[in-house]
C-alpha cells in the first residue's frame, strides 16, 4: 500500500485521503525544511508516491487546499529543521508578532501531527481522525509510544503570554493537547507540568469552554494508569489527578460555576475507570442528583446516562454493581415524595416502588440498623406483606450487618433493632435464628466485613467478634462437645469450613443468582478474612479455595483481592500445609503475571517474598518449584533468591525427572509452568542430552517422559490448547525415540465388577478406585467451583457408602476400613479427609429416560456419551430401587445410598473421562439385570454406531472415531467381564464340589446373568468391529477381531472366506508396519495376484519390483485412483520425486482424503527437489492444514525471511498435532510414534533457524548433534531420510549461514542410511550428488557401497586411491585424507585418517589380497597413522589371533617358531593392552580373549621334537615372552579403570588354578576391583574362599587377606565393612543349606548371626544393581559412574517361605537402602555356576542383539536375571515377579474348557509304545487343542497390549530357541519355561541340562527346542512362519557373525570345571550320541552349530536353511512322540 490512498469513510461519503507513515523515523527529524515549497513537511511526504496516476492531480490539489499546515505561516523561516529549533521559534518575537489566526493554525497542526504520526489522519471535507474526532469516542486507546518533543512544544506554548491572554488560543491548545494524549502517553517529565496547567484551566474564571475542555483532558493523563489501584498512593499520577478533581468538587460547593466542570471531570474519568474507583465516581455523580441546582442535576443525570451508554448497558444494568453502596445512600433519607428519589427512578427508567423492591436485600439490613421502620413498612406495603415478612426474608443479611456493629452487646442490640421493626421478633430467639444456618450467617458477616474499608482495624475487630460469637453459639448447641481440646472458634471452623467455602463458591460462580463484580469483591475479601480467622483449620478447603481464587484471577477487577486472599494462605497456614501450596502459588503467579495490574503485581511480589522468608522452601528440591525467570524479568531477583534456598538436584536426569513429575500435576498452571521450564531445559541441554546418550540410559525412563507429555496433550487439547501445544513442543525437542526401547505398559488390566454391583465388598472396591483415579483428580484439577460442588457432594456420599468416616479411617476404627483408606493415594487422602465429615446436600432428581437409538439423534460425541451414560444410570437406579422395595434387607450403609444416582450427578459439565469410565460398567450392568427391551436397546445403540461408516453425512469424522472408541471400550470390558466371571464361577464351583454343596438355583442365576452379556459379543459381528477399527486407525484392535473372525470361520470349516480374511490381515499388518507378519500371511495365501505381490514386495522393501507391479496395474486400470496414489507413494519410497511430480494430478479426485494425500505428496516432492514455485503452488491448493502443508509453508517463510510467519506456522502445526494426539485411542508412546516423529521434524526446522539467528554458531557441531538426536529414533529408513531431506532444504534456503561442507555431511549421512538399509541405488544417487564437493569422504562412502554390494575389488581399488601411498598418488592421497572433517569435540584429523586406513586394512584382510605379512603391515599402518586409535590396536591384535588360531590347528611339526615361542602371543598382548589403554569400545572382545591367550600360553605344556639345544632355546624364548606378557598385562591392569575388569571377572576367578606368579597378578587385579567397587565385586571375590575345592578356597582366603590389608591402609571403616560382608556371606551360605520340611515357615530370628551382620555394604543381588554402564568415551572414564544403582542390603524380612520343590529353596525378602523390598531365592544343594555363566552369556548376547539394526528394531533380547554363586552347592537367584509357568497356564486353560485328564492314564498308554505316533496325533493332540492363545487374550485385555505381548512372546521364544539349540540346552519341560504376565515375554530357568545333556536322559530328547502345538498356535494365524521364523534367522545370523565374541565367554566353562564333567553321567543308550564328554567337545559342537554344520549335510547350511531344518525338526510329530511323557510334547 502506498503512503496515500483514497478510501471511503464509514458512512460511504466522499473519498478520504488516508495518510500513513510507512517508515518510523526518529522524532527529532520529523520536521524538516523543504526548500522547494518553503514549507516544513514530514520527510516521508516529500516526493510522495500517489495511488494511481489518473487521480494524482486531484489528490495533490486536495493536499494543497485542505491541509492547513501551520507552517504555511512561517514562509520566512528558512532554518527550522528540528523540534529544538521550532521551540526556539515559538519563544521568539517573530512568533509573538503573528496574528491570532496564524497561531491557531500552528497549534491545530501540532495536534494533527500526533494523528498523522499514528497513521490515523484522513482527509474528508476537513481533517478527520477516527480516534480523536469520532462521535462515539473510545477512551481506552492502546498508547504504547511517547513523543516528548511534541509535548515540550505544548508546554512552551502554554507558558507564552500570547496564549495565556487569549481565551480562544487556550481552548485550541487544550484541544490539540487532547489529540496528542489520545495517541501518545505523557512521559513523567512532562506529566507534572501538564497536570498543573490543566488544574489551573479547571479553576479558571475566564472561560467556560476551557474548563470543559480541561475536564475532558484530565482522563487522558491517567488513561494508562493502574485501573485497580486505590487512591492512597500519593506518588501516582492518578492520585494527583483525583486530588485535582476532588479539590474542584469541594470548591464547587462555594464557587457554583465550577460544578459543571467537576461533574464532567468525574464523568470523563469514570469512563476509563473500573473497580472501587468507578464506584467512588458514580457516588459523586449520584450526589449531584440531590443538588439544589437544577443545571447540576440535569448535567449529572445526563452524564450518568452517558456513562451507561458508553458501557453498552441500560441505566439499571450500569448501576446494579453499585447497589450495595448507592442504594443504601438513596434510601437513607427516603421519603416517597422526595424529588431526589423521583429523579433517580427516572434515571433508572423504573418506578420508585420497583427500585425499592429490587434493592431490598441491600437496603433493608441497613434500614433495620438505622431503625427506619417507616421505610421498611413502605416496602412491605408495596408487596402487601408485613414488616416481619420483609425482615424474615432478609434475615441473614440483617444479622450480618447487626452482628458486625461496634457495640458492647451485638446480640442485645440486634434484638432491639428487630423488635422495633416488629413485635413478632420478641417471641423469637435470635440465637436460634443464628443457629438455624450458621454458615449463611457467617457468610453475611464476612461479606459485611468485605463491604467496609478493610484498612480500618475496628471493622476487622467487629467482624472477628461476630464470628467468635457465632462459634460460641454453635458450641453451646453442640451436645457432643467432642472437641474439648479446641477453642470454640477452632471447633466451628473445623466443622463448617467446607460449607463456608462452598457458599462462597456458589456466590462467585453465580450458582443461585448472578453477582456483580462488587459483590464478588466482597466475597473474596470475605475469603481472605476467613483464612485469617480460621488459619490451619481452612486447610481442608484448599482445593476449593484455590479453584475460587484462580478463577477470580481471570477477572482484572478481582485479581488484587484474589492475590491478597492467596497470600493469607501462605501467611497463616502451617509450614507443612503451606508447602502443598508453594508449587501452585509460584506457578499461578508466573502464569498470570502478564495480565496483572501494577498493584496486583506488587501483591504477587510480596507473596513470593513471603515464600522466600519461610523455612519450608529449604526442604524442597529446585525441581519442585517453578524457577523460570527469563520471561518474567521483573521477578528475576526473586527467582534467584528462591533458587539459592531450594535444595539442588544432582545431574540433568534428576532435573528432567523432576520437571516431568510436575507435568503430572492436577492444576493447569503448574503444568503450564513446568512445560515452559522443560522446554527451556531441553533447548539448553540438547547437546549434552544427546551426546552423552543420557536419554537412552535406563535411569532416564524415557517412556515415562513421553507418556506424561502425551497425557498432557490428551488432557488439555480441548480446554487449554496452549498447554497441549507446549507439551507437543517438548516432545519435539526430546526427539523421536526408538519405540523398541520403550517400556510401554500403559494398557493395564482394568477393573472388573464381576457381580454387577450386587456384592457390597466389590462395590466398595469399585467406588474406591473410582474416587482415587477419577473423581479426586477431576476435583483437584477443576477451576469450576460449580463442578467442584457436584464432585464434592458425590465424593462425600460415596465415602459414606464405603463406610469411611473420621472414626473408621483410624486403626481403632476397624482393620478393614483402615486398610482401604491407607490404600488410597496421598493426594486422595488429603482431598477426601475433609469430606469424611462434610455436610453437602443436593436436591435434584434423576432425569428422564432416553429414546433409543440415541446416536441417530445426537451425532455429537460428547452429547451422545453423556446422554447414553446418564440414561443407563437412570435405569440402573430404577432397578436398584425396585429391588430394594421388593426385598427389605438389614439396612446397611451400602443399601441406603444409591451410587447410580450419585454417578449421574457428575456426568454433565465434567471431564469426559468420568463418563468414559462409567459407561462400560453401566452397559454390562443393564445387560445382566435389565429387561429384554433394554438389552435390545443397548445392542441397537452399539450397532447404530458401528453401522455408521466414516463417509456418512451429518457427523464429523472425529466425533465418529471417538464414538467408535467408546464402543470398543464397551466391548473390551464385556470381554474382561466374561473371562473374570467364568474364572470366578469355576472357582466357586470347585469350592462347592470340594465341600459337596451346590446350590442349583444360584448356579442357574449365575449362568443367566452371564448369557446375556455373552450374547452381546456374539450379536456384534467380529468382522464389522474389525472393519470399524481399521477405519478409525486402531489397527491392533482390527487385527484382534479379524483373527477372532478367522478362528470362527475355521471352526465352521468355511474355507471360502479364509483367503479374503488373509488378505485383510495383510492390509492390517501393512499398516502396523510388520513385514515379518506379512511374509507369514503370504505363506497361507493360495493365489498370488499383482496386489499380493505388491504387498510382499513392499513388506520386504523391494520397492523397485513393487513399482513394476504398480505400472502394470495402472496400465490395466487407469481409472483406479487408489492404485495411482499407491504408485506415487511407491515412487516416493524410491526417492523418485521427479516422477512423483510429473505424474501428480488431483483432477477427478474430489475433495476427500485422497486429494489431501496427493497435495501432501506434491508439497513434499517439491521442497525435496527445492522447486519453491511448485511448493507455493501446492500449498495454495491445500484446503486444510496438514503436516506437509505446515512444513511447506514453514520453508516458504524461511525463503522469504518471514521469521514471524515461520514461528506462527510451527505453532499452528504443533496445535494440530496435539489435537490429533488427543483424538487418538491411546496415549501410548509406541502408538503415538507418528505424531512424535512429526514433532521431531518441526523441531529440526526450528533448531536450524534458531542457530542461524544466533552469533558464532558452529553449524557442523549443530548437525552432528541433530544426528545424535536422530540416532535415538529406531524409525524406518524413510523417516530418517525425510529428516535428512528436510535439513538439506533448510541448508539450501540459508546458504549464508551453512557451508558446502554442511550440505555434504547431510548427503553422506543419507547415503549411509540407504547403504545400511540395503537400498544401494538410492545410496549411489546420494553419493553422486555429493561428488561435486570433491571430498575424500565421498570416495570412502562410494567404496563402502561397492563393498556392501559385493564389488570388493572395485571397492578396494577406489579406497586405495586415497589411502595407500604410491609413487603417483602418495602425496595427493594423504592430502585428500587431510581434508576429512574434524569431529565436533575437536578430534584430530589423524583419527579420521586412521579410520579410513583401518577400513582399507579390514577389506584387504577379508578379501585375502595378500600374505600375512602384507595384511599385518596394513593394520600396522593404522597405528602409524594414529597411535591413540583404540580400534587400530584391537584389529591388529585380532588379526594376530587369526594367525594364532591357524597355527594352532596345524600339526606340531608344521607350526612355525613364532607360534611356538609365543611371539604371536606377545604381539596379541601388546595390541590388546594398547587398545585397553585407549578405550572401552571393544573391552568385551579384548579382555576375555587377552586373559585366555595369556593363561593358555602359561599353562600350555611344551614338547619339542628337535635337539635339546633347540628345545632349550625355544623354552627360554617362551619363558621370556611369558614374562614380558605378564609384566605388560600387569602394567595394563594397573593403568586400566577398575570397572573394566567386570568384563572378564568371572573368567579371571575361574583361572586362579595356575602358577603362583600369574595367580598373584590375577589375585591383585581382583583385589583392586574389590577395593574400588566393594559393594558389587565382593559377591564374586569373597565367594572364592567359600569354595568346596581346597586349592581354590585357599586362593580365596589369600585374596581376603590381601583385601583386608589394603582396606586397612585406606580406612578402618572399609575394613570393618569388608569383614562384615564376608561374615554375612558365610551366614547366608549356611542359611541356604539349612534343611526344613516343606510345610514349615522359617523365621529369620532363628539366624541371629545373619541378622547381626546387617546392614551390609553388599548391593542387593539383582540385575539392575549389578549391570555395568560403560562410558561413551574412555577419556572421561576416571569420573565415570560404572553402576547407576547402588542399593545395598539394609535388612531382611523376618518371614521366609520354604518352597515345595525337591531342594527346598527358600524365598527371602531383602529391604534395600532405598526402602524397597526385593525377593531372592536361596537355592541349596545345587551348583548354580552354569546358571550364572548362562546369564553372563545371555547378557553378552543381548549386547550383540542390541547393536544389530534388524534385531534392535524388533527389540530382540533374552530375559535375564541375576544368579549369584555362593559356592558349588549354594547360590542366590533373583526372583522374577509376575511370571507363571507354562504348565500352570495350560492347566488353567484346559480346566476352563472342562478337559478332564490324568497324567497317569496318559503315561500308561504312552509307555505301551504301540503305534505311539498314531496315539499322539489322533488322541492327545485332539484331546488337548491349543489354548495358550486364550491366555494372551485374558491377560492382556486391550488389543494393543495383546498384540505387543504376543509379539514379544514370539520374538523372545525365537531368540531363546536358537540360543538353547546352539548351547545344547535341554530339559525344556513345562516347569522350566515361564511367561511374564506383564509383557508376554518368555523366561527360561534351570540351565543344568546344558551341552546336550538331554541326550543322556533315560528317554533322550529328540528335538532341538520346544515348539509344541500350543506354542505355534499362540504365534498367530501364520504359526511359526511369521515373526518367529524371521527372528530365529536374525538371532542365528548374529550368533554366527559374532562367534569370536562368544567363545571367550564359553571358555570359562573349560577352566571352571562343572560337576557333570568331573563325574560324567552314565550313558543309558549307547546307540545314541550322548552329551559332550568334555568342555572341548562342547565347544566343538557349539562351533559346528554356529557354522551351520549338521550331521546330514556335507556343506554348511545357510542361515535360512539351517532355521528351516530346525523348525521342521522341532515340530516333527514323530520326534515329539518319542519324547518323555513328562515333557508334555502334546502341550
Amino acid at each position: 500500500m502506498s503512503p496515500v490512498e483514497v478510501v471511503k469513510n464509514d458512512d460511504g461519503e466522499e473519498p478520504a485521503v488516508f495518510i500513513r507513515d510507512p517508515i518510523d523515523k526518529p522524532s527529532d527529524e520529523l520536521l524538516v525544511h523543504c526548500s522547494e515549497t518553503n514549507t516544513v513537511l514530514r520527510r516521508q511526504l516529500v516526493g510522495i508516491q500517489l495511488a494511481g496516476a489518473d487521480n494524482e492531480h486531484a489528490i495533490r490539489a486536495a493536499l494543497q487546499t485542505r491541509i492547513p499546515l501551520c507552517f504555511d505561516a512561517m514562509r520566512g523561516n528558512k532554518i527550522v529543521n528540528n523540534f529544538a529549533a521550532f521551540v526556539d521559534f515559538l519563544q521568539s518575537p517573530e512568533f509573538a508578532l503573528l496574528d491570532e489566526s496564524k497561531m491557531i493554525k500552528i497549534i491545530q497542526a501540532i495536534g494533527l501531527l500526533a494523528c498523522l504520526k499514528s497513521c490515523c489522519l484522513e482527509i474528508r471535507r476537513d481533517f478527520y481522525c477516527p480516534v480523536c474526532d469520532s462521535r462515539q469516542r473510545k477512551r481506552k486507546f492502546a498508547r504504547t509510544d511517547q513523543w516528548p518533543e511534541l509535548l515540550q512544544v505544548i508546554e512552551t506554548l502554554a507558558g507564552l503570554d500570547a496564549i495565556s491572554k487569549s481565551e480562544r488560543l487556550r481552548l485550541i491548545l487544550l484541544l490539540s493537547l487532547r489529540r496528542i494524549l489520545s495517541h501518545f502517553e505523557p512521559p513523567s517529565m512532562h506529566d507534572v507540568v501538564l497536570r498543573q496547567w490543566c488544574g489551573a484551566m479547571l479553576l479558571s474564571r475566564m472561560s467556560r469552554e476551557s474548563r470543559i475542555a480541561a475536564s475532558h483532558l484530565l482522563a487522558f493523563l491517567i488513561l494508562d494508569g493502574d485501573t485497580n489501584a486505590v487512591l492512597e498512593d500519593q506518588t501516582t499520577t492518578k492520585y494527583q489527578v483525583f486530588n485535582i478533581v476532588a479539590h474542584l468538587h469541594e470548591t464547587s460547593t462555594t464557587e457554583k460555576y465550577l460544578s459543571e466542570a467537576a461533574i464532567m471531570a468525574w464523568s470523563e474519568m469514570a469512563k476509563i475507570s473500573e473497580g472501587d474507583e468507578l464506584t467512588f465516581m458514580v457516588m459523586k455523580l449520584v450526589i449531584y442528583l440531590d443538588s439544589g441546582n437544577s443545571f447540576d442535576v440535569a448535567l449529572a443525570f445526563h452524564e450518568l446516562r452517558s456513562l451507561a451508554a458508553s458501557k453498552g448497558l441500560s441505566p439499571w444494568q450500569f448501576m446494579a454493581p453499585f447497589w450495595s453502596t448507592v442504594s443504601v445512600y438513596i434510601v437513607r433519607d427516603f421519603t416517597p415524595n422526595s424529588p431526589f428519589m423521583r429523579r433517580f427512578a427516572d434515571l433508572l427508567e423504573v418506578s420508585i416502588d420497583t427500585f425499592l423492591l429490587r434493592t431490598q436485600e441491600y437496603t433493608v439490613p441497613y434500614l433495620v440498623q438505622w431503625r427506619r421502620k417507616s421505610v421498611v413498612q413502605y416496602i412491605a406495603d408495596i408487596e402487601s406483606k408485613s414488616v416481619f415478612d420483609i425482615c424474615t426474608r432478609n434475615m441473614y443479611a440483617i444479622l450480618g450487618v447487626l452482628l458486625t456493629r461496634d457495640v458492647k452487646d451485638p446480640i442485645r442490640e440486634a434484638i432491639s433493632c428487630l423488635v422495633e421493626m416488629s413485635e413478632n421478633f420478641a417471641r423469637l430467639s435470635i440465637v436460634n435464628l443464628i443457629r438455624s444456618d450458621l454458615i449463611i450467617v457467617s457468610i453475611e458477616v464476612l461479606k459485611a466485613y468485605g463491604k467496609a474499608d478493610v484498612n480500618k482495624p475496628e471493622i476487622e475487630i467487629a467482624a472477628f467478634k461476630a464470628i467468635c460469637l457465632i462459634a460460641d453459639l454453635d458450641h453451646k448447641a453442640d451436645a457432643s462437645k467432642s472437641q474439648q481440646m479446641m477453642s470454640h472458634l477452632e471447633n466451628f471452623f473445623s466443622k463448617n469450613i467446607l460449607g463456608i467455602f462452598s457458599r462462597f463458591s456458589d456466590m462467585l460462580y453465580n450458582v443461585h443468582k448472578k453477582l456483580h463484580w462488587t459483590e464478588k469483591l466482597q466475597c473474596l475479601r470475605g475469603i481472605a478474612a476467613t483464612i485469617r480467622f480460621a488459619r490451619e483449620h481452612a486447610v481442608a478447603a484448599i482445593p476449593q479455595i484455590c479453584a475460587c481464587l484462580q478463577s477470580s484471577l481471570e477477572d482484572p477487577l478481582l485479581q488484587e483481592a484474589a492475590l491478597l486472599a492467596w497470600m493469607n494462605m501462605i501467611k497463616y497456614f502451617g509450614s507443612n500445609d503451606a508447602r502443598k501450596l508453594l508449587q501452585l502459588t509460584v506457578s499461578v503467579t508466573f502464569n498470570y503475571w502478564d495480565t496483572l495490574s501494577p498493584r496486583s503485581k506488587t501483591v504477587a511480589r510480596n507473596m513470593l517474598e513471603l515464600i522466600i522468608q519461610s523455612e519450608v522452601l529449604q526442604r524442597l528440591r529446585i525441581t519442585e518449584i517453578p524457577s523460570r525467570s527469563e520471561s518474567v524479568l521483573e521477578l528475576k531477583d526473586i527467582v534467584s533468591h528462591m533458587k539459592r534456598k531450594l535444595r539442588p538436584v544432582s545431574g540433568d536426569l534428576s532435573q528432567l525427572r523432576g520437571l516431568t513429575e510436575r507435568c503430572r500435576h492436577e492444576n493447569f498452571s503448574v503444568v503450564h509452568e513446568a512445560l515452559l521450564e522443560l522446554r527451556s531445559f531441553l533447548i539448553e541441554k540438547q547437546f549434552s542430552l544427546y551426546s552423552m546418550s543420557l536419554l537412552n540410559s535406563p535411569d532416564a525412563n524415557i517412556t515415562d517422559i513421553f507418556q506424561t507429555l502425551l497425557n498432557v496433550c490428551h488432557r488439555y487439547a480441548d480446554s487449554k490448547i496452549e498447554i497441549a501445544k507446549l507439551a507437543a513442543e517438548c516432545i519435539g525437542w526430546i526427539g523421536s525415540p526408538d519405540v523398541s526401547k520403550l517400556n510401554d505398559h500403559s494398557d493395564v488390566q482394568g477393573t472388573v465388577v464381576v457381580y454387577n454391583f450386587e456384592e457390597d465388598a466389590e462395590n466398595i472396591d469399585f467406588v474406591l478406585i473410582f474416587l482415587d483415579q477419577y473423581l479426586v483428580p477431576a476435583f483437584r484439577s477443576s477451576t469450576d467451583t460449580k463442578a467442584q460442588l457436584f464432585l464434592a457432594y458425590a465424593m462425600q456420599q460415596l465415602l459414606k457408602f464405603c463406610g469411611l468416616n473420621p472414626t473408621t479411617v483410624t486403626p481403632a476404627g476397624g482393620e478393614k476400613t483402615y486398610i482401604k483408606w491407607i490404600g488410597l493415594s496421598e493426594a486422595s487422602k488429603v482431598t477426601l479427609t475433609p469430606l469424611l465429615s462434610s455436610r453437602y446436600d443436593l436436591n435434584s432428581s434423576l432425569g428422564g429416560l432416553q429414546k433409543y437409538p440415541i446416536f441417530k439423534r445426537t451425532r455429537d460425541h460428547r452429547m451422545w456419551l453423556q446422554s447414553f451414560t446418564l440414561d443407563l444410570l437412570c435405569r440402573a437406579s430404577a432397578m436398584l430401587h425396585s429391588a430394594l422395595e421388593s426385598v427389605i434387607s438389614a439396612g446397611t450403609a451400602s443399601q441406603e445410598i444409591d451410587i447410580f444416582y450419585l454417578f449421574s450427578k457428575i456426568i454433565n459439565n465434567q471431564d469426559l473421562s468420568i463418563a468414559n469410565f462409567l459407561l462400560p460398567f453401566m452397559v454390562q450392568h443393564v445387560l445382566s439385570k435389565g429387561t429384554s427391551e433394554e438389552r435390545n436397546s443397548i445392542l441397537g445403540e452399539i450397532l447404530a454406531v458401528l453401522n455408521t461408516d466414516t463417509e456418512s453425512e451429518g457427523i464429523q469424522r472425529e466425533d465418529l472415531r471417538l464414538s467408535y472408541q467408546t464402543v470398543f471400550s464397551i466391548l473390551d470390558y464385556n470381554g474382561r467381564w466374561q473371562r473374570a466371571r467364568r474364572k470366578k464361577n469355576a472357582a466357586l464351583l470347585q469350592g462347592a464340589r470340594k465341600d459337596r454343596i451346590i446350590d442349583q438355583g444360584d448356579n442357574e442365576q449365575q449362568c443367566t446373568e452371564s448369557v446375556y452379556p455373552e450374547r452381546l459379543l456374539k450379536s456384534i459381528p467380529d468382522e464389522i468391529v474389525g472393519e470399524r477399527a481399521f477405519e478409525s486407525q486402531s489397527y491392533a484392535r482390527s487385527l484382534f477381531y479379524y483373527e477372532q473372525y478367522l478362528r470362527e470361520i475355521k471352526a465352521a470349516k468355511d474355507n471360502s472366506k479364509t483367503e479374503a480374511i488373509y488378505r485383510k490381515l495383510q492390509q492390517i499388518y501393512t499398516k502396523l508396519d510388520d513385514p515379518d507378519a506379512i511374509q507369514g500371511i503370504s505363506t497361507l495365501l493360495l493365489s498370488s495376484d499383482l496386489e499380493q505381490q505388491i504387498l510382499e514386495h513392499e513388506a520386504a522393501g523391494r520397492w523397485d519390483l513393487a513399482r513394476n507391479c504398480y505400472e502394470i496395474c495402472v496400465r490395466e486400470n487407469p481409472e483406479n485412483t487408489e492404485m495411482k496414489l499407491r504408485w506415487l507413494l511407491c515412487l516416493r519410497e524410491l526417492n523418485d520425486y521427479d516422477a512423483v511430480l510429473h505424474r501428480l494430478d488431483i483432477k477427478g479426485h474430489g475433495d476427500g482424503d485422497r486429494v489431501k494425500q496427493l497435495i501432501d505428496l506434491g508439497i513434499e516432492g517439491s521442497w525435496v527437489l527445492e522447486n519453491w514455485n511448485s511448493v507455493e503452488y501446492w500449498v495454495q491448493k491445500a484446503s486444510k492444514p496438514t503436516f506437509d502443508y505446515s512444513v511447506g509453508k514453514a520453508l516458504i517463510c524461511i525463503r522469504s525471511g518471514d521469521i514471524v510467519g515461520l514461528y506462527k506456522t510451527l505453532s499452528e502445526a504443533r496445535s494440530n498435532i496435539a489435537n490429533e494426539i488427543a483424538m487418538s485411542e491411546s496415549s501410548s508412546p509406541k502408538l503415538s510414534h507418528d505424531f512424535i516423529f512429526r514433532l521431531h521434524a518441526l523441531t529440526d526446522i526450528e533448531t536450524m533457524v534458531m542457530s542461524c539467528l544466533k552469533l558464532k554458531t558452529n553449524y557442523s557441531t549443530l548437525l552432528h548433534y541433530m544426528n545424535q538426536r536422530t540416532h535415538m529414533d529406531g524409525g524406518s529408513y524413510r523417516e530418517n531420510r525425510y529428516l535428512m531431506d528436510l535439513r538439506r532444504a533448510v541448508i539450501g534456503l540459508m546458504r549464508t549461514s551453512f557451508s558446502c561442507d554442511d550440505d555434504l555431511a547431510v548427503l553422506l549421512h543419507k547415503a549411509k542410511l540407504a547403504r545400511k538399509s540395503g537400498i544401494y541405488d538410492q545410496a549411489y544417487s546420494f553419493v553422486l550428488n555429493a561428488s561435486k564437493h570433491d571430498s575424500p569422504s565421498v570416495v570412502i562412502e562410494q567404496s563402502r557401497i561397492q563393498w556392501s554390494e559385493g564389488q570388493r575389488r572395485q571397492a578396494l581399488k577406489r579406497l586405495e586411491t586415497i589411502v595407500m601411498p604410491s609413487s603417483s598418488a602418495a602425496t595427493s592421497g594423504m592430502q585428500a585424507l587431510d581434508a576429512l572433517p574434524t569431529g565436533p569435540d575437536g578430534q584430530q584429523k589423524n583419527i579420521s585418517r586412521a579410520k579410513a586406513v583401518l577400513l582399507y586394512a579390514k577389506w584387504f584382510d577379508q578379501a585375502n589380497q595378500g600374505s600375512w605379512a602384507k595384511v599385518s603391515r596394513r593394520y600396522e599402518a593404522v597405528i602409524g597413522t594414529c597411535e591413540s586409535f583404540e580400534s587400530g590396536h584391537y584389529y591388529l591384535g585380532r588379526y594376530y589371533v587369526k594367525i594364532l588360531d591357524s597355527q594352532k590347528s596345524l600339526p606340531a611339526q608344521q607350526q612355525n617358531r613364532s607360534y611356538i615361542t609365543g611371539e604371536y602371543h606377545m604381539k596379541i598382548c601388546e595390541s590388546y593392552c594398547n587398545a585397553l589403554r585407549n578405550g572401552v569400545k571393544h573391552v568385551y572382545q579384548i579382555l576375555p580373549k587377552l586373559v585366555t591367550i595369556w593363561l593358555d600360553f602359561a599353562t600350555e605344556e611344551y614338547r619339542h621334537a628337535g635337539s635339546s639345544s633347540e628345545a632349550k632355546d625355544t623354552s627360554a624364548s617362551r619363558i621370556r615372552n611369558l614374562d614380558q606378557m605378564t609384566v605388560l598385562i600387569q602394567d595394563t591392569f594397573n593403568m586400566m579403570p577398575k570397572y573394566m575388569f567386570f568384563a572378564a571377572l568371572a573368567q579371571m576367578i575361574s583361572r586362579l588354578d595356575i602358577n603362583v606368579r600369574i595367580a598373584k597378578v590375577l589375585m591383585g587385579a581382583l583385589v583392586m576391583v574389590a577395593l574400588e567397587y566393594p559393594e558389587h565385586a565382593l559377591w564374586q571375590v569373597l565367594a572364592i574362599s567359600k569354595s568346596k575345592a581346597k586349592e581354590r578356597a585357599s586362593k580365596g582366603k589369600e585374596i581376603v587377606r590381601m583385601l583386608t590389608l589394603h582396606a586397612q591402609k585406606r580406612s578402618g571403616q572399609l575394613l570393618r565393612e569388608i569383614k562384615n560382608a564376608n561374615h554375612f556371606m558365610e551366614c547366608l551360605t549356611h542359611f541356604c543349606g539349612v534343611g526344613f520340611t516343606s510345610d514349615r515357615q522359617l523365621d529369620m530370628s532363628t539366624m541371629p548371626d545373619l541378622i547381626k551382620s546387617l546392614p551390609c555394604m553388599l548391593v542387593v543381588p539383582i540385575q539392575s544393581n549389578l549391570t555395568i554402564r560403560w562410558p561413551n568415551k574412555w577419556g572421561s572414564s576416571d569420573d565415570h559412574m560404572a553402576f547407576t544403582r547402588k542399593v545395598t542390603i539394609h535388612a531382611l524380612s523376618p518371614k521366609v517361605q520354604v518352597m515345595t520343590s525337591l531342594q527346598k529353596p527358600k524365598k527371602i525378602s531383602i529391604f534395600g537402602s532405598d526402602g524397597n523390598e526385593y525377593s531372592i531365592l536361596c537355592k541349596p544343594n545345587d551348583d548354580l555356576r552354569k546358571d550364572a555363566r548362562m546369564m553372563e552369556l545371555n547378557g553378552m548376547i543381548n549386547l550383540l542383539l542390541e547393536k544389530d539394526s534388524e534385531s534392535s528394531k524388533r527389540n530382540l533380547s533374552i530375559t535375564t536375571y541375576s544368579v549369584t554363586v555362593l559356592n558349588e552347592e549354594a547360590g542366590l537367584i533373583e526372583w522374577v515377579n509376575d511370571t507363571k509357568t507354562y504348565r500352570d497356564i495350560l492347566r488353567a486353560g484346559y480346566a476352563a474348557r472342562n478337559v478332564v485328564y490324568t497324567f497317569g492314564e496318559i503315561k500308561k498308554q504312552w509307555d505301551k509304545g504301540q503305534d505311539r505316533l498314531r496315539y499322539f496325533e489322533r488322541k492327545l493332540l485332539t484331546k488337548f487343542p491349543p489354548v495358550l492363545y486364550e491366555w494372551f487374550i485374558e491377560m492382556f485385555p486391550t488389543p494393543t497390549s495383546w498384540l505387543e505381548a504376543r509379539t514379544a512372546y514370539a520374538r523372545t521364544t525365537a531368540v531363546m530357541s536358537i540360543v538353547g539349540y546352539i548351547l545344547g540346552l535341554g530339559d525344556r519341560h513345562c516347569e522350566n519355561i515361564l511367561l511374564h504376565e506383564a509383557t508376554g515375554r518368555i523366561v527360561h530357568v534351570d540351565f543344568s541340562c546344558l551341552f546336550d545333556k538331554g541326550l543322556d536322559l533315560a528317554v533322550p530328547e529328540r528335538v532341538p527346542f520346544r515348539l509344541t502345538q500350543n506354542m505355534v498356535n499362540a504365534f498367530g494365524p501364520y504359526g511359526y512362519d511369521g515373526p518367529f521364523r524371521r527372528c530365529c534367522e536374525i538371532a542365528l545370523r548374529i550368533l554366527r557373525e559374532n562367534e569370536e565374541f562368544l567363545v571367550p565367554v564359553l571358555e570359562t566353562f573349560l577352566h571352571d570345571p562343572l560337576f557333570e564333567w568331573r563325574t560324567p553321567s552314565r550313558r543309558t543308550n549307547s546307540s545314541t550320541k550322548g552329551s559332550a564328554t568334555s568342555p572341548q567337545d562342547a565347544l566343538y559342537r557349539i562351533d559346528c552349530r554356529l557354522r551351520g554344520v549338521v550331521a546330514d549335510e556335507s556343506f554348511p547350511l545357510s542361515v535360512e536353511a539351517h532355521v528351516d531344518g530346525l523348525l521342521h525338526e522341532a515340530t516333527d510329530n514323530r520326534k515329539l512322540s518319542e519324547m518323555y511323557i513328562g515333557w508334555s510334547p502334546f502341550w
